[in-house]
């Protein structure tokens, strides 16, 4: 559950604030004509959306690992095997992150 909120949350500031950048951007496909584009824009929202990809990741390896440390109940094999998913999860994501670059 805390992770779960961490991550709506961030998502949700992270929207807000990138929420002006996304209007002057609409503005500037309506101020030109459509078949003039600028050649950045593109590549600019691709790099964009991986970053936004691995600092979600980031941040759900973060707390995924403090739950990992605090919740264990004393048992090095529960601490050894969370240990285990975490880094596979992570692993799975990073490389759906590169796959969807």
């Amino acid at each position: 559950v805390v992770l779960a909120a961490a991550l709506f949350a961030f998502y949700w500031l992270l929207r807000r604030a990138m929420s002006p950048l996304y209007r002057r951007m609409g503005r500037w496909g309506r101020a030109r004509n459509h078949e003039q584009h600028n050649w950045l824009q593109l590549p600019a929202a691709i790099i964009g959306a991986f970053a936004i990809d691995l600092l979600m990741l980031a941040l759900t390896l973060f707390v995924g690992q403090i739950l990992s440390d605090n919740y264990h109940g004393d048992s090095r094999t529960i601490a050894y095997q969370q240990g285990l998913f975490l880094n596979a999860f992570a692993l799975i994501e990073f490389f759906k992150a590169v796959l969807r670059l």
